[in-house]
Order: C-alpha cells, then structure tokens, then sequence
C-alpha cells in the first residue's frame, strides 16, 4: 500500500506552494416586477452543458458555488416564462451577482447577453480569453498584468507589483503557484481567463510581497472546440519570431445526449505550441557585428607581432569602425520552445469534479553574450530546460438540509508535483567535459638537471654504494631537482576539439619556430599561444572577448516539489467560513564544472609524488667500471601522491601506454598529461578533495555527488568532513506549511472578509551557532578561570556572551565580548569598532576563546538545526455601498515570502578560510514580511463606465541584503541577513468602460513613492566592497516609478445589418474587425549619479567613482511603451454534418505591432554622463593614457565607442507579427 501511495504522489502530485482556489461563486436573484419569485427554476450551462440546477429560495436566491472561473448561461424557468441570460462572467475568488426579471403575460422563450456590472472589483480588464487572444501583448504574462495600476514592467520582463522587488511576485496556474519561470511559452487559447491580485488578499494566498496573478484554464462542454494558429515575423524583421499553435477540447463521455439535461461526464482539452526565434531580445539600436569576410580573417589569423617591440598581439586590437556594420538581430542567439498541455475533466455527478491535468515545456537556447558579438558569436553557451507540472484535483459539494442552517458545503484536495530539469553547456562539447579546453597534443622532451658538487682537500668524499661495491667521489655531477628541464615542446592539431583555439597556437608556432619553443610554461605565458584548458585573452583590457574564446564549464540542475492542499468551505445565511491547510516539500540539487579547467589541474597533479630516488644512486661508469663524473637518480612516488596521478597511472599502465620517448608507463614514470587525447581521461580519476581544491573548485556540487551523479537524501557535516575522496554534500531540502481560516460575512450590501493565515518554514539544513564565528567558541559562562586566574565578568555582559581573548589558542587575559552585532571591550562597555579589540590579541586579528584550542577546519560543533519560522499573518476587508452607484473598500494585509539567498553547502563553510571574499548564502535568513494598507471608492459615472480611486501604504521588513560579518573568526566574509526594509506609498486613479457595441477602455494614473535601503538582495554589492558599512538610510528604489500612466482601449466594428462602415461591391471590408491598443508611460528610474567617468566598456578595468548629491538622486528619461494589434475574423462554411447542417469556422488575421511609434526608450545610462551612448572616460585623463598606450589608438577608441553601444540600454524595437488562426 505504502508503494502505492508514493508511486501515486510521485506521478500525480505537483509543487504548489499553496494550491490555491480556482473558483468562484454565483448568485442568481429572480424577479417579477419588484416582487421576489420563490421556486423559480435555475439552470446553469458552460459550454451547451448543464452544470446545476437549483430552485430559488423565498428571497428569491438561487446559489451556485463553488464554480470554475468562466463564462456561463443562466437559464430561469417559471410560470412558462423561459428566459436566459448569456456570458455570465465568473471570476476566481469572487461572487458574481445578477438579476433576471420574469413577467407572466405570455409566454416567451429570451436570450438576453450579459454585462457585468460596472462597480464590480475587476483585477485585470481585458484578460478573458477573447481579450488575451486579441491582445498585442498576448505572448507574456508580465505585459498583460502591466495593463493593471501598481504593475510595473518592461518588454515583457521581470514585475514589480505594489513597488515590491522583482522577485516578490508569483504566478498561479489552475490552483497551482508556479516555481519560478515554469509558466513559459503558454498556450493562449488553452486559457480562460486571468485575473491580477494587488490587494484585499484572501488568507488563502501566502509566500509573497507584491502581488500575483491567476491563470485557469476553461472546462470542457458539449460543444467541441479547436483552433489552430500561425504567427511570423520573418516578413518584416530579421528576429524571425515564429509561432504555431492547436488546441482541441470537447466531451468524451455525455449523459442524456440530445436532450435539454445532457451533462459532460468526462471532457477532455489538449494544447499545444512551438516557437522559434532568431533573436528573442532585439535592441531598439541593433548591434555592432565584425563583417563576415574580416571575422573568418581574424579566425585563421588571430594574432600579429607586436608593432611596439617583442612579442604578439591580437590582430582584433588593430579592427576599426570600417571593418564594422550594424546589424538588427543579435547573432547567434536563436531560441526553440514547445509547450503540452493536457487535461482530463471527470464530472460523475453534479457535486463532486475531478480535474486531472500535466504540462510539459521545453526550450533550447542560445544563450545571449554581448561581449561576444564582434568577434566570438559562433561560441555562446546553450541551455536545455524540461518543466513539467502535474496536478489532481478533486472538488466535492456536500448535501445539505433544505432550510438548514448551512446552506453551502464543499471541500477540495489537490495533489501537485512539478519538476524543473536545466542543462547548460557549450552545444558542441556537451557532457563531454574534457573536450571544452583541448587544444591539441602537446609533446615535452626534457633532460635531467646536474648540479656541480665539489670538496676540498680537508673534505671527506661522498660515498656511493651500487650492487655492494662503494665509490668515494669528491668533484661530480649530481641529478638534482624533482622535474627535469624542458627542451622542446611539440605540437599537433590534427585532433583538436576546438580548431579556433587550435589556430593561436598553431601560429605562435609558425612565427616563432619550433626550435625556440622549449616547454608549455612558456606558451602559456606568452599571451599569444595556447596550450590545453587556456582561453585567448580579452580584447583592450576585456572590452570585447577576443576569437575562439570558449564556454568553460557544464552546469545541470533539477528542482522538484511535492505539495498536497485540502480546504473546505460552510456557508450559512450570512457567513462563509473558509478554511484549509498546505504542506509541501522540495528537492533541489546542482552540480557544475569547470570543464575547460580540468587540463590545468591535471597537470598540477600528475607526477606531483615523484621525487628523486636518492637512496638508489645510478652512477655513470666507463667500460672499465670506473666512476666517470655524474651521479643520476631514478624517481619514485612519495606519501604526496595524488589520487588523480594514481588512477590515471593505473589506467595508462592498463592500456599499455608509452611516454614520448617510446617507454612503458611505469609507476615512476613521467606522465605527460598534455600529449594524450580527452578520451583518456574520466573525471572518476580525481577525487572529491581534488575537484574542490580548497574552495577554489573545479566543480560544485548539492544533491549529486562529486562526479556528477544524482544522490538521494541529506548528508550529514560530519559525511562530508571526514570522508575526503567523496566529500557528499546532500540536497537542498526546505519545507514549507500554511494553514487558514476565513469568515466572509454578507449583510444588505455590506462584505466583511476576516481571515488569519499561519506559515511556517523549515530551511532544513545546517546553520552557524553564530555567523560570526566558523569555530566553536566559550560563552562567558562557560570562562570561569584563564591561565589559572579566577574571571569575573563585567556585570553588563550576559553568560550567553562570546569571550574574546589575546590568543585563541593559547589564552591568557580577555580582550572583549560580543552579543549578536554589538561588541564590548573587556570591562563591559559597548563599542562601536571591534578593532579596538583585534589591536590587543595576537596578530592584531580577532581572537575567541576557542572550545577547542587544537582545532584548526571546520567542523561540525559550529552548527545547529535551522530554527523553523512560523508567521502569524492577519487579513482584514471590508466593501460597502455608499450610494446605489457607489462603494467604498479597505483592505489590511499582513503578508510574508519565504526568504531568498538561503542556501549555503558545507563545502562553501569548510572552505570558507581560505576564500573569504566569496558571496555565500545564509541558510539562517527569516522569511520576509511585508504590512498592507488600502483604501478605495469606486463610483458608476455612466451605465458602462466608471472610476476608481485608491490609495495604499505599504512597509516592508527582514528584506534581504548582502552583510559583511567583519571580523568574524578565523575570516571576515560576505553573506546575507534579514537588515533591509522599504515603504511604499501609492495613489491611482482608474477609468473603466465596459465593452459595448464598439469600444472598451481602461485608463489609469499612478502616482508612487517606493524608498527603501535597497532595491535587491545585491544592491550593496559595491559598498561591501570597499568595506563601507551598510546603509540603513531610504532612498528611491531602482524599480521606483513615480509616475505611471496605462490606456488599454478595444474598438469593435459592428457586424451584420448594423454595420455602417465602408462597403466595396456589396463587400462590408471592415466587417468583423478589431484594434486593440495597450499604451504605457512611465517616468525614469532612477539612477546614482558619479562624480568621476569610468571604464565602463572595459570589464577587466578598476572602475569606481564617489557619487554626486545622493543614491538614487536622478532619473532617467520618461517612457513610452506602445503596442498595436489590428485583427479581422472571417466565418467559413467548412463542410456539413450528417443532418446536412453546415460546419461553420472562423478565420481571424492579426497584424500585432509591438512599439509601434519604434521609440528608443532608454533602460540605462552611464552614471556620469546620464547618456546612454557614452560614459566620458575616453575624454579623461586616465582615457587619453589608455588611448596612447594601446596597440593601435584608432582601433581602440572605435572598439571602445562600439562596446558603449550597448543594446541592454534600450528597449526593444519596432516587432510586426502576422498571424492567421482558424477556430472551428
């Protein structure tokens, strides 16, 4: 049984940090005239299909719920009045109210359309699916919830929802929150409807700061439904954006076909796409490229001697501006996606669903890289990701007593399982990782090194003994040193993985001479040749990266989650209590490797045993026997032998291999690692400890072992630190659970939610005692006596205090304390510097009292368990009518999102001492925490349109930010910690018009202020740096858009005999069409502005500045974002069916125009100039220097003005698409 149930959770659960309702609630009101109508007959249909079938209650009430968000027909029998009312909107988490008026003069059979009331709290206009399908902006769920007020985001990027950071939004797809960016390449016609949530939260929804977004999907009907779809943009444009998509949904099993009452028993809907791009983020100002016939010159002959003496230089350092076009697509960065989706819906009676649904997607991208662009763009990186999300869900209406107490009751499971798979690799070389930095076959010839020993008269001789007879010499030549010197070095190409790279060497050696090239040190050195795991030096300091430049490394890792959600809901006259409960688990694990890497460290680690064998001496003797003049040693391996060089050994020895000379490998013989192919060697003949090289590693590893192989379960610290030819590192296994109750309370127009939310997350792993110390430590109560001497502590100092000493080893007074961040000198006063402290100990470094005085790495008594976190999280809203047209809503929201940047391998503590100026995680951060405050008043201006006003506060606290512990023992290092906090004050003004014949509109203004002391979890990456104390000081947030206007309009043509529009030959040529059109302005960001100009083409350059006036005290220009969609739909006859009817389809062409007006709005400038086409620095002293110090001025000045042009400082340009669509 057990093996049934885990099988089942493994296949059919997803990952949803909460699963969350997908449901609405409907409520019918009949009338006859002003009265009530008790018994009147309800029935809902979706899709030709009853739903349910209520009669009304003697309010004249008819409830249905819980109902899929949607599109539905009421239909009211009473007295032989039979009326209906079509395209019932039903949104997630909402109530939807209507009235149907019936009258008993006669009797009549009515269809009237439905219009959603214009005081309604919608989230998002324009977000049903005919909406998204005839939206410009349809492709990217970021650009349609920017349609919202408090939405910000650019060209389908990254959000910010209510002035929150870009990673406090979240994504939920039928109930299920998407991790991270899973919901890419969706299918359009496979969605029903989406919905924007940015305040008045449900106690249901939890793990975030700003907002989110709900996306359902529709359920199938009697009716069949399919479409497929094209869209290109190869007619216009070089990004060759191409899209295809079907979709297919209908009923597999019917109840009561072809009658009045037939149900779906069982339905099903099946989607999918594939798109192509060339480029998939075009520059508003394109981008520089080499011309093809200067860049396959450069290849074959990428180096030059050097114009100002000895030496070689790049031959890319003498390009210039005339050797140069520009170009509209990035080159080689083409994307491939594909996107499945199927689900099964299962309706055996009309209480109880059954929704079983997966998605799959793919995509295969040539990662972008624009420093690679002019002269490396055929060697950019590829990332191969699989996502897949499955999900059950089971919903069941529980009967109730007919004028009971309760009048409504249900409760949903759902079980969720996602997984997340990504590779990332150079597309050529792939897993095999000895592949990325070979260059060829080198071949080393060396000799011997002597030394002269010489004696005296007075000086007894040495004494050698051979085969049992001594030798006594005095002058010699004696074998010295455990290497021999290099001669001459060889080289063939003819097997090389990578013949660009392959080219450097090979003319470094047509120009110098084989003769004159005696070992690998000296290619290596050179900065021209290149022997094995070397890349080719940057151009002008790394402004560009130079021809042939490779991918490194190899990366892979995969997330899976497991989740289980169970809520329920009572309804009684005015309550509904809703309540539920959410666990979930994940499992994420990395490995990577510094493939290219792996040549150097083969070299530094075969031979490293052989030393001399001077206990077996080799004189060398004349015919006669007689000592000539040198003495010679063989080798043999020492206790340093490493594990690589054993097993390498073994392996060649295997094989039968031979050295350079034509010998046998023996285990005393030289090994020359560069002479052999890729294929020889396995990444099992290192071991862990090797791979990992003191923290300077060349691999990475959680969850899969050192090789690269996936492990199961966690792994202990002590695992890790005591076994060092495997070193296990476990995975990453966080947990986090939320529980809620809610009571919505409905009385005369007066809604009333109260809810409480409880969270609690588990980091699962490890955490430092304290992150200022990597060692254990004594307390001051544990430090009764030093030396012998009796201690008595200040009385300001607490027994859980940690006592600072003279010598942490070997201590014999105290020198300070330190609780949490606050230090204290040794009489117990509080000091702001603890460099008073480290003046006085050993070394003028800070000293604990070490636990144990003999300790001298990592172990395992630093750590305690993660502490887990639980929040208690208060929801509050209320809605009222103030006038029949008019409603007024508050909202208090205390919200929270589990913590970012928490994750930190033992390896990265164990290592830590000696590479403390890597950035590791904090596994001990606390979730993030963020209090809301709304007000609103929405007001019906006319039967179709109406305004909303609304003003928000929000605070938000225990951000993330990067924290230097300084001095923290036995290392100073950089992590993180919960020291951030922001506010955020905002107004909107919103214009809604509803859809009538011809036109629907939306329009908002939002005025923002968001401050805070940090925009990012790195944001003061660069005042660490400098060693600068973080800021705690609020200024504008980098995402802080103070002004933001939003016009989303729809017009209509009418159709059919109201149409009033051009007619050619009896042709209505604008019958049937539409123009969507999304507008956005939005003032600058901000910037920081410098006080000096930097070398910001140059990444290999020192660039700081100080800054002028305050952070964040400029901004940049206003923008515009503009986008157009014009569309026509054309009904066809596409054959008949069997009763002779005719099979109607539509046609529909789209021409969508993303920036229409091809604005170049500007995303980023250059702190000192405020431009984005130049920084200044070339007109400064230090650039004028650069300039005459370069290999060629000109080409320098060309290649530097080039590199400012950056097309990341724009947005993207002018994108036509032209689609054609057949719905049938």
């Amino acid at each position: 049984m057990r093996r049934i149930i885990y099988l089942w959770l493994c296949f059919a659960l997803p990952v949803a940090l909460q699963a969350q309702t997908t449901t609405g609630e409907l409520r019918v009101t009949v009338t006859d005239g002003e009265e009530l109508v008790e018994f009147a007959y309800v029935t809902l249909y979706q899709e030709g299909a009853v739903i349910k079938t209520q009669s009304t209650n003697e309010k004249g009430i008819a409830t249905f719920k819980p109902l899929n968000a949607g599109k539905y027909n009421v239909r009211v029998n009473y007295a032989a009045q039979d009326k209906t009312l079509a395209g019932v909107a039903v949104d997630a988490d909402n109530v939807t109210e209507v009235t149907i008026s019936v009258g008993l003069v006669e009797v009549t059979e009515t269809v009237v359309t439905h219009v959603k009331k214009i005081v309604d709290n919608d989230k998002c206009i324009g977000c049903g699916r005919d909406g998204l399908i005839a939206s410009p902006i349809r492709s990217s769920l970021s650009s349609i919830a920017n349609t919202a007020p408090g939405v910000f985001a650019q060209d389908g990027g990254a959000m910010s929802m209510n002035g929150a950071r870009f990673n406090s939004s979240r994504i939920l797809w039928n109930g299920v929150w998407i991790n991270g960016s899973n919901l890419s390449g969706f299918p359009t016609a496979a969605i029903g409807n989406a919905s924007v949530m940015l305040g008045g939260f449900s106690a249901e929804y939890g793990d975030f700061l700003g907002g989110a977004i709900s996306v359902n999907t529709p359920r199938p009907g009697l009716l069949r439904r399919s479409s497929v779809e094209a869209i290109s943009s190869s007619l216009f444009d070089k990004y060759h954006n191409n899209y295809a998509e079907a979709f297919f949904m209908g009923p597999l099993i019917v109840e009561n076909k072809g009658r009045d009452s037939a149900k779906v028993k069982l339905g099903y809907l099946l989607s999918g796409n594939y798109q192509y791009q060339a480029d998939r983020s075009p520059s508003a100002v394109g981008v520089w490229r080499l011309k093809e016939d200067k860049l396959k010159e450069l290849e074959e002959t990428p180096l030059r001697s050097s114009p100002k003496g000895n030496g070689f230089v790049p031959s890319a350092e003498f390009i210039t501006q005339k050797d140069l076009e520009k170009i509209s697509a990035n080159p080689n960065t083409p994307s491939q996606t594909t996107s499945l989706l199927g689900e099964l819906n299962y309706v055996p009676n009309e209480n109880i669903q059954v929704l079983f649904g997966a998605k799959y997607d793919y995509g295969n991208f040539i990662n972008y890289n624009f420093a690679n662009n002019l002269f490396n763009p055929g060697n950019n990186s590829q990332t191969i990701n699989h996502n897949l999300l499955t999900y059950v869900n089971f919903n069941h209406i529980l009967k109730t007593k007919e004028n009971g107490w309760i009048t409504n009751a249900f409760y949903n499971v759902r079980l969720d399982y996602q997984g997340a798979w990504s590779t990332t690799q150079d597309p050529e070389h792939g897993t095999n990782l000895f592949d990325y930095g070979h260059i060829g076959r080198f071949k080393t010839y060396s000799t011997p090194a002597y030394e002269l020993v010489s004696h005296t008269e007075n000086q007894k001789p040495d004494t050698f003994e051979v085969n049992g007879q001594k030798y006594y010499v005095k002058n010699y030549y004696r074998q010295t040193g455990n290497r021999p010197i290099d001669t001459l070095v060889t080289f063939d190409r003819n097997e090389t993985h990578n013949p660009l790279r392959a080219n450097y060497t090979s003319l470094y050696y047509d120009l110098l001479g084989q003769e004159n090239i005696n070992s690998l040190t000296s290619i290596r050195s050179s900065g021209a040749g290149l022997v094995n795991g070397q890349n080719p030096i940057g151009i002008y300091s790394n402004m560009w990266n130079n021809v042939g430049l490779g991918v490194t490394g190899y990366g892979k890792s995969q997330s899976e989650q497991v989740g289980i959600n169970a809520t329920g809901q009572i309804s009684t006259k005015n309550h509904e209590l809703r309540f539920g409960m959410y666990y979930e688990q994940r499992f994420q694990r990395a490995w990577s490797a510094d493939a290219n890497g792996l040549w150097t460290l083969m070299g530094q680690l075969a031979n490293n045993g052989l030393v001399l064998d001077t206990e077996n001496p080799q004189l060398v003797l004349d015919q006669n026997g007689v000592f000539r003049d040198t003495v010679k040693y063989g080798y043999r391996q020492s206790a340093s032998q490493s594990t690589f060089d054993k097993r390498i050994r073994a392996a060649l020895i295997a094989q039968g291999a031979v050295d350079n000379y034509g010998k046998p490998i023996t285990e005393n013989s030289f090994i020359d690692i560069n002479s052999y192919n890729p294929a020889d060697f396995k990444l099992s003949m290192f071991s862990a400890d090797e791979l990992l090289n003191n923290g300077n590693g060349y691999v990475s590893y959680y969850g899969y072992d050192y090789l690269g192989n996936k492990t199961n379960g966690s792994r202990s610290i002590n695992a890790f630190t005591n076994d060092i030819l495997n070193r296990p590192v476990g995975a990453y296994m966080p947990t986090y659970a939320a529980a809620f109750v809610q009571d919505r309370i409905q009385f005369k127009g007066f809604t009333m939610r109260v809810g409480l939310r409880a969270e609690r997350f588990d980091n699962n792993m490890p955490v430092l005692k304290d992150p200022f110390l990597l060692f254990d430590a004594k307390t001051a109560a544990e430090v009764k006596t030093i030396g012998g001497t009796d201690v008595k502590h200040p009385e300001s100092i607490g027994n859980d205090y940690t006592v600072y000493v003279d010598d942490a080893r070997n201590p014999t007074r105290i020198t300070g304390y330190r609780s949490g961040n606050t230090w204290y000198n040794a009489q117990g006063l509080q000091i702001n510097d603890p460099a008073t402290i480290a003046e006085q100990s050993k070394g003028s470094t800070i000293q604990p009292y070490l636990s144990n005085a003999t300790q001298n790495r990592v172990e395992a008594n630093a750590f305690t368990d993660y502490k887990p976190q639980v929040q208690l999280l208060p929801r509050l809203y209320c809605e009222f009518a103030v006038t029949d047209v008019a409603r007024f809503f508050a909202s208090y929201d205390v919200l929270a999102q589990r913590p970012t940047n928490n994750f930190a391998t033992i390896a990265q503590y164990y290592f830590l001492p000696f590479n403390s100026t890597d950035i590791i995680g904090n596994p001990d951060l606390k979730p993030q925490r963020s209090t809301n405050y709304e007000l609103g008043f929405r007001v019906k201006l006319s039967v179709n349109s109406a305004l909303a006003l609304t003003a928000a506060y929000r605070e938000q606290r225990n951000l993330i930010q990067l924290y230097k512990y300084n001095y923290a023992y036995p290392v100073s290092y950089t992590s993180f910690a919960n020291i951030d906090f922001s506010t955020i004050k905002s107004f909107s003004a919103q214009y809604i018009m509803r859809k009538n014949e011809r036109i629907e509109m939306d329009a908002s203004y939002t005025l923002q202020f968001a401050d805070g002391t940090g925009s990012s979890a790195g944001s003061q990456q660069a005042l660490v740096a400098v060693g600068q104390p973080n800021l705690r000081t609020l200024f504008p947030l980098s995402f802080d858009v103070r002004n933001n206007i939003k016009f989303n309009v729809s017009y209509y043509t009418r159709s059919g005999d109201k149409y009033t529009g051009l007619k050619i030959k009896g042709v209505k040529v604008f019958e049937n069409m539409g123009v969507v059109m999304n507008l956005n302005a939005f003032s600058g960001l901000p910037y920081t502005v410098n006080q000096q100009p930097t070398a910001n083409a140059q990444s290999g350059a020192a660039n700081r500045s100080p800054i002028k006036g305050t952070p964040f005290g400029a901004r940049l220009p206003w923008q515009l974002q503009n986008d157009l969609s014009i569309f026509k739909t054309i009904p066809t006859v596409l054959g008949r069916s069997k009763d002779g009817s005719k099979k109607m389809g539509e046609f529909r062409f789209t021409l969508s125009v993303n920036n229409f007006i091809n604005l170049k709005n500007i995303r980023a400038i250059h702190p000192y100039t405020g431009s984005a086409e130049t920084d200044g620095w070339l007109s400064s002293e230090q650039g004028r220097k650069a300039v005459e110090s370069a290999v060629n001025a000109q080409s320098f000045v060309d290649l530097y003005n080039t590199a400012l042009q950056n097309p990341g400082y724009y947005t993207m340009p002018r994108r036509i698409r032209l689609g054609v669509s057949l719905t049938f």
